[in-house]
């Protein structure tokens, strides 16, 4: 009979036949504790006699009558009994409902009940069956084998623990042993060892004290090697002193209690009846690893490091500790275990679940500083539920808060909550909650190579908070992280936590020959000396003490009983590294290969662990091996519940598969912080040298079956889509990935969104289905276009050209490429395809497709300065919009009703308000934008939002309402921050950031917006830089710099030709006063002004035609700059522009009280002759509200003090002067970069002569 192949090797069992018609309803029987019956739902006491039968048919099975029956009533005669056992038996299926016996002479349970008793459990609780001799005794004896069995199981449970590293989930265990058995010096001895393994060095030593007063007072020996060599190891593991002095011990945590009952095992792997007595399977290594192999005593060779970490550590300044596979990093992070530290590890996987590192890393937070998390305000507890469910309900019960249910998808919940706003700011305050109440004071997080990019992008938003503000005060935090590789996210993290202020950089080099000398001889192995064997162990491992050790645990496993360990024999079986096998010649094999993970540059390769592995596992039995492989496909999807689906076979079938991989060292078991079943590689060079032996064919059949259990299970898209893909049936991840983008998006990790999308579409185009190949693409283009913004969607467009086959995806495509050209810019070509588009939509009659085209046409009409034609195109959309949406139904797919999406509605608003913006309506637009954001905050596009923010922001700027701007600007940062968002949106963002600044005179915050906008859109949209320089160069002649500001001029003026006509004018209008500052000769700055005045659209931006008024009449003659001046304080206050209308009317006054003797002058046509003096001062009043359009506040106050003076108002003139100097001093102080200081209060003439008069000498224009 030929062998059973990998995925046979666990039969099938024949699955559970649905209950059919007249069918008896299941019955379960409870027999441990209170005896019940539970049928359809209710339960049933149980008589003590009833009970006691059925127990004994649970446990012994099928027995005949008479035996049952002389059994249960051994005082009747043999009739009685007969007849009480008929009547019993009557008694009970009238109580219950249902037969729960079957059989005439052969009494056996019903086919439809089941019980709740297994070999480890105690039958019946605390019940007695008085008279009934024999059957006492029975039950005696199950109850006592019951509790061997289960401590046996606890035993295997804590050894397999134990070898696979796991010592926090076998102390508890332990503790249970030892409360059990107080007298058992091999309980006592385990809880001592389990504490040596954590580290925890001061814990084991009271450990033995315990023991030895057992001993000594109770039993009077004294005790045994075994334990005396286990104490010298604990005493020998005592590191050297910390270099920093206030460094605290390795370790100083308390013993956990030991617990009141035994705990179940795996959350326990539920064990076969009688496995736990029975011998390891065939080959299983059974000699057990002595503890100083499973965790040396001391830390060899890395005391510089330590010293290093240590005072990184105390000085708050963030750590990497950046090494190879098995180097040595982990360890060397526990010596910042000591006190309130929460720790975790990223695992492999974790990069495709946004935030799957972090929550690991925050549920550690939770447990350990469960009041701190229970003091937060409910809404941010709220909001932390995504990404900490187990914090459901803390701090509910003072509150008087229901506690809020756990999310069936934790990556659906995470997304829900970030269409309410960032996680960053509920995460912080967690973390400065924890670290006020002293409940957390650092973090460490390992394994940083495996993390998810949203979770290193809210790490460092997290870092840079802190950074910024102070936000968590004295929160430590370390990493531990192979070396990245170069352009990843992670080496982009790795860069920015540098750039952002002081860090530490540990690069943990391996050990050399006298440090494996050192190390081996710390672990006191029978046999070895550790010079004589340092040499060839430097040459076989390349120096990584993982890979030392795991050679060390070979030699181990393969030693003879009471012989000394040969270790020499177990190298001479390593190939030496740099040859394959078979091949002692060293010639190469031609083979190109990758290094094996973790090796370092400039050390020997440890070729010999794929030799460790592979030994390791060829000591597997197949169903073990069988397990092994699918965990190694499966990878961080692997669990019980999937291994039972996958290999058909049930837990009790796969126990002692499940324990001989633990023994094995090749599963360590969960954490449980987000697997409760699950267990995961002891380290992930096991999971990767498992799956190099998969056979391809097997593996694709395996991704196929588990890629097939999670999609029914509701599993994360991403990972069903990979394993379907890597099952060879791509067609079949098509519905996973459009799902994992959907996710993405509403997590707002566009980026992520865009290449799923980008994949679908290769898989569906390649698969010949073009449809589904558009439609994917073209959310790919659109995701682009709201987040990036930049030329890399080009061939995206073009690819999209080529799919289009249907008249509706013709116009979808030309409508998103119109789109496309209005925001890189090219305006004048985004309308003309846009009206291409519109040509080929309207004959197809549905306004989902010819709603976008039309408002996005209109965008770039009006950006053209074509308003005439824009509107119509607007009023119409909306005009649909609100009909359908006061309909509240549509009228038919694709027709004339079909209501647009609430992201194009939130797009159409946006851009109306851009529009009536640029018309000078800031007032009607405001109604505008605010809808625009209420929109897309609730369709939760965040990229969306931010856009729409930063556009309100500039609708408050040109209102002369800095505050406000400022404030809206700010929260469209923080969405980037928070998301990570990129492109040229976030660009504009920092460009509005930086004019807002500038208006309310802070000009440090200003100039680093502005850096921030010019190299995001170095990389994003080159074309758009000129809008920063131009603003900056006004920020640079406020701060007296002429010579930046007319860098930055030259640079904007060179691209003069690519710019819109309004950014032309206003580029023009910044020259004119830059020449006017740097005094050149009038005519130059009147050029300047006529270019301004030349390039201004016929229609639109009055915000601009009006600021270039003011300065062509501060360019004239007092008599004629005046009425000027008036007309346009008139036309910008009937507009709303506040801050145009306060320059024009103190402009005004000062030309008007030039001469003391002048009447009022004739205003413009038009417009009505008014008190400039009146006007001044009640703009002067609204100062402190009203941001000018141009210039700063003490260069406005200077004017209004001139102009009172002139006008014999000394007192008046006085206050204005004074106020100027005060805003002008203190504005300096605090918020003018110092190198610029200077500059700003003594070349800016208007400042220059502030000061002057508060010397004394006033000067006059």
């Amino acid at each position: 009979m030929p062998a059973a192949t990998e995925l046979e090797a666990c039969a099938p069992v024949a699955p559970v036949a649905p209950i059919g018609p007249g069918e008896a309803a299941p019955v379960h029987l409870a027999l441990r504790t209170a005896p019940a019956a539970c049928v359809a739902g209710r339960g049933h006491d149980l008589a003590a006699i009833d009970a006691a039968l059925l127990a004994w048919l649970a446990l012994e099975g099928p027995t005949p009558r008479e035996r049952l029956a002389a059994l249960l009533w051994p005082a009747s005669s043999a009739e009685g009994a007969r007849n009480a056992l008929r009547q019993r038996l009557f008694r009970l299926r009238r109580q219950v409902g249902a037969d729960l016996v079957s059989g005439a002479h052969l009494l056996a349970l019903a086919a439809n009940v089941t019980h709740d008793l297994d070999a480890e459990t105690a039958p019946l609780g605390e019940l007695q069956l008085a008279g009934c001799e024999e059957f006492a005794a029975w039950l005696l004896a199950r109850r006592q084998a019951a509790q061997a069995q289960h401590r046996r199981a606890l035993v295997l449970r804590i050894e397999a623990l134990e070898n696979e590293g796991d010592a926090d989930a076998a102390l508890p265990l332990a503790c249970s042993l030892l409360e059990a058995d107080p007298h058992s010096e091999d309980a006592h001895r385990r809880v001592m060892r389990l504490h040596y393994l954590r580290g925890d060095r001061s814990a084991a030593l009271l450990a033995y004290d315990r023991c030895l007063r057992m001993l000594k007072e109770e039993i009077g020996a004294r005790p045994s090697a075994p334990t005396l060599d286990l104490l010298r190891l604990i005493d020998s593991s005592r590191e050297a002193p910390a270099a920093h002095p206030e460094a605290t011990p390795l370790l100083d945590l308390p013993p956990p209690p030991p617990l009141p009952h035994p705990p179940h095992l795996p959350a326990a792997l539920p064990m076969a009846a009688g496995s736990a007595a029975a011998p390891p399977p065939s080959g299983a290594w059974c000699s057990p690893l002595p503890a100083a192999l499973l965790r040396p005593p001391r830390l060899i060779g890395r005391d510089g490091e330590r010293a290093a970490l240590l005072a990184a550590w105390h000085t708050g300044t963030p750590a990497l500790v950046v090494g190879e596979a098995g180097i040595g990093k982990s360890r060397l992070l526990q010596s910042l275990a000591a006190g309130p530290v929460a720790a975790a590890s990223a695992r492999p996987g974790d990069a495709l679940t946004p935030y799957a590192s972090i929550a690991r890393l925050l549920d550690k937070v939770a447990v350990r500083a469960q009041a701190a998390v229970g003091a937060l305000p409910a809404p941010i507890r709220e909001r932390l539920l995504p990404l900490l469910p187990a914090i459901a309900g803390l701090g509910d019960e003072e509150r008087g808060v229901a506690p809020a249910g756990a999310a069936s998808s934790a990556t659906d919940a995470r997304a829900a909550a970030m269409r309410t706003g960032s996680l960053a700011g509920p995460v912080a305050a967690l973390l400065q909650q924890c670290t006020l109440a002293r409940s957390i004071d650092g973090l460490v997080l390992d394994d940083l190579h495996f993390a998810d990019a949203a979770s290193l992008d809210l790490l460092q938003a997290l870092l840079d908070t802190a950074r910024g503000t102070g936000a968590v005060p004295a929160l430590r935090w370390c990493f531990g992280l192979r070396p990245p590789a170069p352009a990843s996210r992670l080496a982009t993290f790795v860069e920015s936590l540098g750039r952002a202020g002081p860090s530490v950089t540990l690069a943990i080099a391996p050990l050399d020959a006298a440090q494996l000398a050192e190390l081996v001889d710390s672990l006191a192995l029978p046999g070895v000396a550790g010079a004589a064997v340092a040499p060839a162990l430097r040459q076989r491992c390349g120096g990584n003490p993982l890979f030392v050790l795991e050679t060390l645990k070979l030699a181990w496993t393969q030693r003879a009983p009471g012989r000394d360990l040969d270790l020499e024999s177990t190298l001479r079986r390593l190939r030496p590294p740099g040859r394959s096998t078979g091949q002692s010649t060293g010639q190469s094999t031609g083979r190109s290969a990758a290094p094996p993970l973790g090796q370092s540059p400039g050390h020997p390769p440890p070729h010999s662990l794929a030799q460790l592995i592979a030994e390791q596992l060829g000591r597997l039995s197949a169903q073990a091996l069988a397990l092994a492989r699918l965990a190694a496909v499966a990878g961080t999807d692997f669990s019980l519940a999937l291994a039972e689906q996958v290999l058909r076979r049930d837990a009790l079938q796969l126990a002692d598969a499940w324990s001989e991989l633990e023994r094995q060292h090749v599963l360590a078991a969960s954490d449980g912080s987000d697997r409760a079943d699950g267990a995961g590689f002891a380290h992930d060079l096991v999971q990767e040298a498992v799956l190099a032996g998969v056979p391809a064919i097997v593996a694709r059949q395996l991704h196929a079956r588990v890629a097939a259990c999670l999609e029914a299970a509701g599993g994360e898209p991403a990972r069903v889509a990979a394993h379907w893909q890597d099952a060879g049936e791509p067609r079949r991840a098509l519905p996973a990935l459009r799902a994992a983008a959907a996710r993405a998006h509403r997590a707002l990790r566009q980026r992520e969104r865009i290449a799923l999308l980008v994949r679908a579409a290769d898989i569906a185009e390649a698969e010949g289905e073009t449809g589904p190949a558009f439609d994917s693409l073209s959310e790919a283009l659109e995701t682009h276009m709201n987040s990036l913004r930049d030329a890399s969607g080009y061939p995206l467009l073009d690819r999209l050209d080529a799919l289009a086959r249907s008249p509706w995806q013709c116009a979808r495509a030309a409508g998103l490429r119109a789109w496309y050209l209005s925001q890189l810019p090219d305006h004048a070509e985004a309308a003309r395809v846009g009206q291409a588009a519109l040509a080929l939509a309207e004959p197809l009659a549905d306004r989902a497709l010819i709603g976008p085209i039309r408002q996005r046409l209109a965008t770039a009409l009006a950006m053209l300065g074509r308003f005439d034609e824009a509107l119509p195109h607007l009023q119409a959309v909306q005009s649909w919009a609100e009909s359908a949406d006061s309909a509240g139904s549509a009228d038919g797919a694709g027709r004339a009703g079909t209501r647009l999406e609430p992201d194009d509605l939130a797009e159409l608003y946006g851009n109306f308000a851009v529009v009536l913006d640029n018309l000078g309506r800031v007032e009607d637009a405001q109604a505008h934008h605010r809808r625009a954001g209420a929109l897309s905050l609730a369709s939760g596009d965040h990229a969306q939002h931010l856009t729409h923010l930063a556009n309100h922001a500039v609708n408050r700027l040109d209102a002369g309402d800095a505050t406000a701007a400022a404030d809206l600007a700010r929260q469209a940062q923080q969405i980037a921050l928070a998301y990570g968002l990129q492109g040229a949106s976030v660009a504009f963002v920092a460009l509005v950031q930086s004019r807002a600044a500038r208006a309310l005179g802070a000009y440090g915050e200003a100039l680093d917006a502005a850096e921030r906008a010019l190299a995001l859109l170095e990389v994003h949209n080159p074309a758009r830089r000129p809008l920063v320089w131009v603003q900056r160069a006004a920020c640079w002649l406020e701060l007296g710099q002429a010579a930046r500001a007319g860098q930055d001029l030259d640079a904007a003026m060179a691209a003069e030709s690519a710019l819109p006509p309004h950014v032309r004018a206003r580029a023009h209008l910044v020259r004119a006063r830059w020449l006017r500052a740097t005094g050149s000769p009038g005519r130059d700055a009147l050029a300047a002004l006529r270019e301004a005045r030349a390039a201004l659209p016929a229609q639109g931006w009055p915000e601009a035609q009006i600021a270039v008024e003011i300065e062509c009449a501060s360019n004239l003659p007092d008599a004629q700059a005046l009425p000027k001046l008036q007309a346009a304080a008139a036309r910008a206050a009937a507009l709303g522009l506040q801050g145009c209308a306060l320059v024009a009317n103190v402009l005004a006054a000062a030309r008007w009280g030039a001469e003391s003797s002048r009447p009022l002058a004739a205003a413009e046509p038009g417009q009505e002759a008014g008190d400039p003096l009146a006007a001044a001062r009640q703009a002067l009043q609204s100062l402190r509200q009203v941001a000018p359009g141009a210039g700063t506040p003490a260069q406005l106050l200077h004017a209004a003090a001139t102009a009172l003076r002139a006008q014999g108002d000394a007192e008046a003139a006085d206050a204005a002067a004074r106020a100027g100097l005060d805003w002008l001093r203190s504005t300096a102080g605090e918020r003018v970069p110092e190198p610029f200081r200077e500059s700003f209060m003594q070349r800016v003439p208007e400042h220059k002569a502030l000061l002057a008069w508060a010397d004394g000498t006033p000067s006059t224009r």
